[in-house]
């Protein structure tokens, strides 16, 4: 039970990044938030560094070979998981918004699924 938990956060973390691709891509329009390098920065640690966790947990192996890994899994599964996530539970209020839920809903699944385990 604890292996889905942990994959849906990987999910909303790789989703995180992808969001932020698609409104840097011009996809939503002009955000102010981009132009704050540490807001700009959030998704960048989401997508490359908060899911490395997760997957680090499920793939049982060393860290730094997850890390590699996760970089064309974060490319090819972010645009995919980011429509997806704001295609169904978008809130309405702003993609920035959604970022936010995205993240959190990464930590909250992470934290069941190693209280699970």
């Amino acid at each position: 039970m604890s292996t889905i938990f942990l994959i849906i956060s990987t999910i909303s973390f790789i989703a995180t990044w992808g969001i932020h691709m698609l409104v840097k891509n011009g996809v939503f329009g002009y955000h102010s938030y981009l132009f704050v390098p540490w807001k700009c920065a959030i998704p960048w640690i989401s997508g490359y560094g908060l899911a490395v966790i997760p997957e680090t947990i499920l793939l049982n192996i060393s860290w730094y070979w997850v890390l590699l890994i996760n970089i064309p899994i974060t490319i090819m599964l972010g645009f995919w998981s980011a429509k997806i996530i704001l295609r169904w539970f978008a809130s309405g209020k702003g993609v920035e918004l959604d970022m936010i839920i995205s993240i959190i809903v990464g930590v909250v699944f992470l934290a069941i699924g190693l209280w699970v385990d």
